[in-house]
Parts: C-alpha cells; sequence; structure tokens
C-alpha cells in the first residue's frame, strides 16, 4: 500500500480534480484507487494519471489527475488538504 500527502489541489478544466502532494513510499501508477476521507465519510477515486509538478521556488511534488467526478458529488477538496492518504491496485 502506498501514502500519499496532499498538499494542495486545482481543477483542470475536462480533465478533471489534481491533487499535489508527495508520495510517502512506494509505487502509484494510472488506474489505482485513492482513499479519501471526507467528513467522517471515505470516498474511493479512481487516478486517471500521475504527473510531475515542478512547483514555483524549485521544489518538485507529485500531481494525480482523478477522474471526472459524478454530478451529485459534493466533495470539498480545501477540507482535505494536508491529509495522508492511502493508494490502492484496482
Amino acid at each position: 500500500m502506498t501514502k500519499f500527502k496532499i498538499n494542495n489541489f486545482f481543477p483542470l478544466t475536462g480533465r478533471g480534480e489534481v491533487l499535489i502532494g508527495e508520495i510517502l513510499g512506494g509505487e502509484i501508477s494510472s488506474g489505482d484507487l485513492i482513499q479519501l476521507s471526507f467528513e467522517g465519510s471515505i470516498v474511493k477515486l479512481k487516478i486517471k494519471s500521475v504527473e510531475y509538478v515542478d512547483s514555483l521556488g524549485g521544489v518538485a511534488e507529485i500531481g494525480l489527475i482523478l477522474d471526472q467526478l459524478p454530478q451529485n458529488a459534493n466533495l470539498d477538496f480545501k477540507k482535505i488538504t494536508g491529509q495522508t492518504c492511502s493508494i490502492f491496485r484496482d
């Protein structure tokens, strides 16, 4: 099992949500599932792709692009910044 610490996020129009952070051991691949905790509820989302992100200040991070969320999903990604979550093989 891989752990991923979420440092930031942003929506990428037409592609989905992007979680920015660091891998805390293990590997992450497209098709893996990320398990997030939103206000006590566990949500598993599929990772569409894994990207290298070169942010300001020369710090390199990893971007996880998630599949498009269901229309009725009301997930506030601000509430998971700083969260360490688990990644599983699908």
